[in-house]
Formats: C-alpha cells, sequence, structure tokens
C-alpha cells in the first residue's frame, strides 16, 4: 500500500488514508473510478444537489421535516443505495472502533492525510474547496443526505454518530483552513480539537439541522479573505 503518511499517528493515519482513498474512489465520479451503479444513483437522485436543495427550502419553509420527507421519498432507492455504501465501506475499515472512526474525520478536516496516489490538486484527503479559499460545500450536502435517510427509516442513531463526524470535520477544517497538495499542513493544536470534538459529538439532531444551517462555515468562524463558493462535483468528499 503506497501511502505517505502525514503528521498523525503512523498505523491511524494509514487506515484513515486507505479509508478515504478507497470512499472516494467508489463516491466520487470526478476521480473516474465510481462504478457505474453509483453514477446511476446520483442521476436518479435528479443531480448533486436535490437533497440539499430540499433540506434548504423546506427549512426555510418552516415545513420541514414534513415536506422534505416527502421529497426524498420518491428518491428513496438511489438514496438507499448510496448509504447503504456508505456504511459498509465505513464499517469495512472501522468495525465499530468509534475513536478510529472519528479520528478520520478530525484529520480528513485539518488536511493532513496527504496521499501521492492521488493526482494534483487531489492530493489531500478533504472536502473539495474548489479554487482559492472558497468554502465547501460537500459538508451541507452530506448532512442533508443524512437526514434524507433517516427520514427513510436508516439507523438513526448511526446516522446520528456520522452526521456528528460530518460536522466535527467540517468545524475542523472552517478553521484549519488546509492548503491544496500540501504535505505538511499543520492541523489544529490537540487542545482545540478536543474543544471541537466535545462540542460537535454532543449535538442532537435536531442541533445539527441548526448548526447547517449556517452556511458557508459554522457560526462564530469568520469569511475573511475568502472567495465565492467553489464548484464540486456531485461528491460527498
Amino acid at each position: 500500500m503506497n501511502v505517505t503518511d502525514g503528521p498523525g499517528t503512523g498505523d491511524a493515519t494509514a487506515r484513515a488514508n486507505e479509508f478515504w482513498f478507497q470512499f472516494d474512489n467508489f463516491f466520487n465520479p470526478r476521480l473516474g473510478q465510481s462504478p457505474a451503479a453509483v453514477r446511476r444513483a446520483y442521476a436518479q437522485m435528479h443531480g448533486p444537489d436535490f437533497v440539499l436543495t430540499s433540506w434548504r427550502e423546506h427549512r426555510a419553509a418552516n415545513n420541514y421535516p414534513e415536506k422534505f420527507r416527502q421529497d426524498v421519498e420518491a428518491v428513496r432507492q438511489p438514496v438507499l443505495f448510496l448509504a447503504e455504501n456508505q456504511l459498509r465501506i465505513l464499517d469495512q475499515f472501522f468495525g465499530g472502533d468509534a475513536e478510529a472512526e472519528r479520528r478520520a474525520f478530525v484529520d480528513f478536516g485539518q488536511g493532513i492525510l496527504f496521499d501521492d496516489r492521488r493526482p494534483p490538486t487531489e492530493k489531500l484527503h478533504k472536502m473539495d474547496i474548489g479554487d482559492g479559499d472558497s468554502p465547501p460545500v460537500g459538508y451541507h450536502r452530506w448532512h442533508a443526505f443524512i437526514q434524507a435517510v433517516t427520514a427513510l427509516g436508516g439507523d438513526a442513531a448511526r446516522w446520528l454518530q456520522v452526521d456528528r463526524e460530518v460536522a466535527l470535520a467540517w468545524a475542523v477544517q472552517s478553521e484549519a483552513r488546509p492548503k491544496e497538495d500540501a504535505p505538511d499542513n499543520p492541523g489544529l493544536p490537540s487542545e482545540r480539537l478536543g474543544e471541537l470534538t466535545t462540542y460537535w459529538m454532543g449535538l442532537s439532531i435536531a442541533e445539527l439541522d441548526t448548526a447547517f444551517d449556517h452556511d458557508p462555515f459554522p457560526a462564530g468562524i469568520g469569511t475573511a479573505g475568502l472567495g465565492p463558493r467553489a464548484r464540486s462535483g456531485f461528491d460527498m468528499t
């Protein structure tokens, strides 16, 4: 396995790198390795932002979650197909090791998972930010997707764990602002990571919804110096 460790913890970093490498290859069509069934599922979901747009619209209209549930019922099959495969890959690599899984999301947000197998501009496993310092949209997409899964009867406790990890990575990346393709992003101080972990891993489903109402960054994190919203193909990462 040709993995270049970042400033993480050896085997844990290698496992996180391999997880994100496999996860991205499966779910991110832009990398050119997604199975046809995945690309078909995205098409059946009416494009990259159908679920997120529905979530935002119904939150704003104060008819959430009822109307949101009706919208996502129409795309039940592709949503649950993608959800099943997300959990399959998570469990393949972490097998119930909640700490290792959470750390993989934290290091993803820090931008310290450098992987030389990936092409230029893609060598870090982190949420895409497009050109310059444009903010990522993928965390919001992922949160809305998770809410769709639970609305369709997915395992609420398991998906709450994943949603908290997604939100934690969002907060970490929003503060760390890792540089594209840099093999030596410093990450955040361990004390700050502990504070963020305690806060975000304690939120309820409703509190996560409220947190993601803020766009593009969590409440309290400044946006000075950032450009407009970036491109991102339909990918969670």
